[in-house]
């Protein structure tokens, strides 16, 4: 598991809800550059992204993420209208959020990605 979130205290909470849902965090960024590397370079299940890190926008991350079918949940405050729309690829999960919810959200996006694998094998 990948997490990209900027605020520490935020950060913190949400790698604590992980660890109870059994989940390993593999890596941690709290920038743009920093999560990019890492989604770029290595390997794991899914992300949970913040939509908007300290020094921008998530966008190329989710790229990254798609173009390798890795499922992703993007954590945000933002309003829906004010989303980029490769938010849509992933699961939305608006801020604040209890951990049932959080829970849930990673629950969809692997579950999402199931059925797209299982519909590329059928085709």
């Amino acid at each position: 598991m990948f997490v990209a979130e900027d605020e520490a205290m935020l950060l913190w909470v949400l790698q604590e809800a992980l660890g109870g849902f059994g989940c390993k965090v593999a890596g941690t960024a709290t920038r743009v550059a920093d999560a990019l590397a890492f989604a770029t370079g290595q390997s794991f299940d899914i992300a949970i992204l913040d939509g908007m890190l300290e020094d921008g926008s998530i966008d190329p991350v989710v790229d990254v993420l798609v173009a390798r079918k890795i499922p992703f949940v993007i954590a945000t405050g933002s309003s829906s209208r004010n989303m980029p729309s490769s938010f849509a690829r992933g699961v939305t999960l608006q801020k604040p959020y209890r951990d049932a919810d959080l829970k849930n959200a990673m629950l969809v996006s692997l579950a999402s990605l199931a059925r797209s694998a299982a519909s590329t094998i059928a085709a």
